[in-house]
């Protein structure tokens, strides 16, 4: 069998002998061109063309067969024997028998045979090699890197052949470590795995794993590690810059640092409680004016799971002199005198003008706290206190009162409609934008028995405002309690209904977010319990509701 469209070649050519006068490797009787057939090895990446060769010599036409590893037949003459679509035969020509493996993988490696049937068989052996490149190598932590201990860490290569060689670098340092291999079929799998010490200087350090190979040539394939170090937080306070005087403001800011950072601060005094009229917005803590009663040792506390570190800020424990208030001690006899008979005077008056505001109007009241005072508009103080000096302790008050043409309800939550305030609250929380509402506001469910998420786009700020009011009239209530309010009846088909316990996720926001305005607080004997700034300002909507009620 020739191929197709071409004529066999014979001539008559001399007989080529060797030196010992025997025939070469063609014996035959007739003398003819000498045929024979050569084979080239390949090599050949993972998922790559392979490009199979048979060259021939001499070719007459007789038939030429070429096979796979398994010596199964892959082409018979030019016409496929085996239905593999990966093998293709590109060229059949009287010098060159050419075909393509395309996608080759590790499993195709093997000797593939070139067979010219003649007089004689002769054949040729094609070895196919395949290549596996690395890919990026991965980094793995054993544990967590925490600051005075050691940290493993192991890069890997799942499979390359020849084996990849892993190297891990710091700042262009090789750091040796102990590298194994594990044959997985024909490919193989490295490790390289290093212990090395961290500290808190270590944190954010940058570690690459580099993987070689010969296919690759001089490229690398990198894998970068940042080094994520915990350690315990270090609390810092930055006293003011010159000695306070009583009537300054004081602004004390804790900074924490820390890995993971700290999320809240805790402001305390020594040996005593903190004084009224002290604001403190996370790790601010701010005094508008100073007083005697300020005086103390402030301390800012920072937690981060087990450690605990702790600084203290004051006269006696650190440099700067702290909440002090520095009085004048220059100041003449006279003027002090002076300053007694005014003080006097003005008690004198301010009594008066109560006692007449009290008999003219009855049900008035009048409070002495600051906050309170300063909401109404009834009342306003002014203090005047001469701190510590070393030749003695005096402390003056001064204060003033006024009395204005105006009515004090004593009107309570209790006292308003439980609708009307729940939606005058909720709307009062809308527009002060201060609540904190969750990201999933608008898909959560509150509750198992209900079917969908809400439709009002405002139900938040109303759970909000109805669970205040609850604490308002009972307090010590805690999650567990809020889901039993807020659940319903459960339908289950034609079985009778049961009671169904509201969304926990849901009652426990509500509670964080209202945590947030400092309108409720934990109470010490369990659940929550409204807070005096949260009594203040549900009395104060109370008694606009019910303003607003007695006009329509």
């Amino acid at each position: 069998m020739g191929l197709p469209g071409y004529r066999g070649v014979s001539a008559v050519t001399s007989r080529r002998k060797d030196s010992s006068g025997h025939s070469g490797r063609c014996r035959r009787a007739t003398p003819v061109l000498c045929q024979e057939v050569q084979a080239e090895n390949v090599t050949v990446l993972e998922g790559g063309t392979a490009h199979i060769s048979c060259r021939l010599q001499n070719y007459d036409g007789s038939i030429v067969v070429i096979q796979n590893p398994r010596r199964q037949t892959l082409f018979f003459n030019g016409t496929r024997a085996l239905r593999d679509d990966r093998f293709q035969m590109v060229l059949f020509s009287p010098r060159l028998v050419r075909i393509t493996l395309s996608n080759v993988s590790v499993w195709d490696e093997g000797d593939y045979f070139c067979q010219l049937y003649a007089d004689d068989t002769h054949h040729q052996v094609a070895t196919l090699s395949v290549s596996v490149p690395p890919d990026v190598p991965q980094v793995e932590a054993k544990a967590q890197p925490v600051e005075g201990t050691e940290v493993e860490l192991t890069c890997s290569s799942s499979r390359s052949k020849p084996p990849a060689t892993l190297r891990w670098f710091r700042d262009r340092h090789e750091i040796p470590g102990a590298v194994s291999q594990q044959e997985n079929g024909k490919t193989v799998s490295v490790r390289n795995t290093i212990r090395i010490p961290v500290e808190r200087r270590d944190h954010g350090a940058v570690l690459s794993c580099e993987a070689s190979h010969p296919v690759l040539g001089a490229q690398r394939r990198v894998r970068r590690y940042h080094l994520d170090v915990h350690f315990a937080p270090s609390v810092h306070i930055e006293p003011p810059a010159s000695i306070l005087r009583e009537g300054d403001s004081l602004t004390l800011a804790c900074s924490v640092t820390g890995n993971p950072q700290p999320q809240a601060v805790q402001w305390s005094r020594v040996n005593s409680s903190l004084p009224e009229k002290v604001e403190i917005e996370g790790s601010i803590l701010t005094v508008s004016r100073l007083s005697r009663v300020h005086n103390g040792t402030y301390l800012c506390q920072a937690y981060l799971c087990q450690a605990h570190n702790l600084l203290v800020y004051g006269r006696a424990h650190c440099v700067y002199p702290g909440a002090v208030v520095e009085t004048h001690s220059a100041v003449p006899f006279a003027v002090i005198g002076g300053i007694l008979a005014l003080l006097v005077f003005a008690v004198i008056c301010a009594l008066i003008v109560t006692t007449w505001c009290s008999l003219r109007q009855k049900g008035s009241y009048l409070t002495h706290e600051a906050s309170g005072l300063d909401e109404h508009g009834e009342v306003q103080e002014a203090f005047l206190n001469d701190g510590d000096v070393r030749e003695g302790n005096k402390e003056y008050l001064l204060l003033f009162a006024y009395c204005r043409q105006s009515k004090m309800p004593g009107v309570t939550v209790k006292d308003v409609n439980q609708q009307e305030f729940v939606r005058a609250l909720a709307a009062f929380l809308k527009k002060s934008g201060k609540l904190k509402v969750p990201d999933w506001v608008d898909t959560v469910k509150l509750a198992k028995h209900k079917e969908l998420a809400p439709c009002d786009d405002n139900w938040f700020y109303t759970r909000a405002a109805s669970t205040v009011r609850h604490l308002y009239l009972r307090g010590g209530v805690g999650v567990g309690s809020m889901t039993k309010i807020y659940g319903g009846r459960q339908r289950n088909g034609v079985c009778p209904a049961h009671f169904s316990h509201g969304s926990k996720n849901v009652a426990r926001k509500v509670l964080q977010s209202l945590e947030g305005l400092k309108m409720v607080e934990k109470d010490p004997n369990g659940g929550r319990r409204l807070t005096p700034q949260g009594q203040r300002d549900l009395d104060r909507i109370a008694g606009q509701v019910s303003a607003a009620s007695k006009k329509q």
